[in-house]
């Protein structure tokens, strides 16, 4: 796992410690882009990169990071933006909370820290941890009355930000914090200055210094972050995920699972948690199966209560984020294998995938391929249906609806493939074809049982025959056909060499 630190003069007690720490986490890397005061407010964006724009900085930034003078989002697994000038407000419990919590959004959005973080979210949709300045140490260990809110309260108002997705706050380590809102006064002593320079090592803060901590203190900080971003929302067991492709016989597939007795598959078919994080326009889709998914578990239709409590979980999240995703498995468990189906996954960019390595690495993955001309076709006469717009199978419209990046996004399957394998060992992966399923469902089954490491018994599969989401019936025409069939034929040799075979179907169509 590689992970990125960006902040000020506080990362120095983060950073001394990790000089110390790193050899209990040897699979973790992490690289420190910091500079003193407000001097990141010199980054901007540029070729997909934050970079420094002045000297001054880019000299700071290649000695904090042994190195680099640019922060490449695609480096990274996460992100942690640490201080910045986000303190953490002593609020006055007698306003009401709908006051508080516009103070505590304000506090943040109008701090370097959430600057950073908004330029990060723009080139990555990774995780982003922040972390505040660590609260001013106190030499009193007497709690003295107050009017205030509690720490935990605040920052809990804090994360309820909307403007940057998948944020969460990291709480300072409650062992390092006396009277609910100071920091021990011994992890203020000793603490040294950032080293931004080879002149400015190992000196140290004046002992009136309160806001700055020492190397303890990183280290119990850094302990409690590495362990929660080690062992939170990691997916064990024989998690599976078939990602399309669309048109190709993953309904079929769904349901076929979901009748067997050892297998299980949620509620919806499909999730959409991946692409609606890492593909823009899938966003709002997200957005509107959750609301869904929240209305239908309100309603008075009747269902089985375990069915309406993950319903309510699924269009009830606290925050759309790993935990979350999560725990919509957590009722799996006694299953020999569960999982999702979601086709969209397909046209995931490297982030994605890299981001399904990363929560569930032993993930088994399904791949379904189709004929290119006969995928193409099926979506046109799918879209045809559903928008009761017989138009759309004239050859000018089909022809412009299936050059549309959309379309094609779902149909390029080397490049799904060159993306599945960089991130995923090819023991992982399974790769069918539809064609296969129209002509022998039940081996295709027995096949996905091997892979799935479940008994395979016909009795499970009374669907393996069955048919679904049955579109206009339409001949291609053959102007269609030609364009598709050139536009293609690159893909379907792609496909022959890599296995060994196409059937039939994709050389005759």
């Amino acid at each position: 796992m590689k992970i990125c630190v960006l902040g000020n003069s506080h990362v120095g007690s983060l950073k001394n410690a990790w000089d110390e720490l790193q050899r209990k986490y040897p699979n973790i890397e992490i690289t420190f882009f910091a500079a003193p005061k407000n001097d990141l407010s010199g980054l901007s964006i540029r070729n997909q990169e934050l970079v420094p724009t002045n000297k001054g900085l880019e000299k700071i930034l290649h000695y904090t990071s042994g190195g680099k003078t640019k922060v490449n989002p695609k480096d990274f697994d996460l992100f942690l933006i640490y201080g910045l000038y986000f303190r953490v407000l002593k609020l006055d419990e007698r306003f009401s909370d709908a006051v508080l919590i516009q103070a505590c959004r304000d506090n943040y959005l109008q701090s370097l820290n959430y600057q950073v973080a908004a330029m990060v979210r723009q080139l990555s949709s990774r995780q982003i941890y922040i972390g505040h300045h660590p609260l001013k140490a106190s030499e009193s260990t007497v709690c003295s009355e107050s009017k205030s809110i509690s720490y935990n309260r605040v920052l809990g108002m804090t994360s309820t930000i909307p403007n940057i997705s998948n944020l969460y706050f990291l709480p300072q380590p409650e062992i390092t914090i006396e009277n609910g809102w100071n920091t021990r006064i011994e992890y203020s002593k000793g603490s040294t200055r950032l080293e931004i320079n080879v002149s400015r090592k190992n000196i140290e803060h004046p002992n009136s210094d309160l806001v700055h901590m020492n190397e303890k203190f990183g280290e119990i900080y850094l302990n409690a972050f590495l362990e929660k971003v080690s062992t939170e929302a990691l997916i064990s067991g024989n998690f599976f995920t078939c990602i399309g492709a669309q048109k190709a016989g993953t309904r079929w597939l769904h349901d076929n699972l979901d009748s067997h007795r050892d297998v299980w598959v949620p509620y919806i078919k499909e999730l959409h948690y991946f692409d609606g994080i890492h593909i823009e326009a899938n966003r709002n889709f997200l957005q509107k199966l959750i609301g869904n998914a929240k209305r239908r578990a309100d309603s008075t239709v009747s269902m089985p209560d375990v069915e309406r409590l993950w319903r309510k979980k699924y269009g009830n999240p606290a925050e759309i984020g790993d935990p979350w995703y999560v725990s919509l498995f957590e009722i799996a468990n006694g299953a020999k294998a569960f999982g999702e189906v979601t086709p969209e996954y397909s046209m995931l960019p490297d982030e994605g995938f890299a981001h399904i390595a990363r929560i569930a690495p032993q993930a088994k993955i399904i791949f379904i391929m189709r004929d290119p001309v006969g995928r193409v076709w099926s979506q046109i006469r799918f879209r045809a249906t559903k928008k009761s717009d017989k138009g759309m199978l004239e050859p000018k419209r089909a022809i412009k609806f299936a050059d549309s990046l959309p379309v094609v996004n779902r149909t390029t399957y080397d490049k799904t493939i060159e993306r599945l394998e960089h991130f995923f060992p090819k023991e992982q992966i399974l790769y069918l074809f539809y064609e296969d399923i129209a002509r022998d469902g039940l081996s295709v089954l027995k096949n996905v049982c091997n892979f799935l490491q479940i008994e395979f018994d016909p009795v499970y599969f009374p669907k393996a025959g069955k048919r679904l989401n049955v579109s206009i019936s339409a001949d291609l025409p053959n102007t269609v056909r030609k364009h598709l069939k050139t536009k293609y034929a690159y893909l379907i040799d792609f496909v022959e060499d890599k296995f060994g075979r196409v059937p039939a179907e994709w050389r005759d169509s």
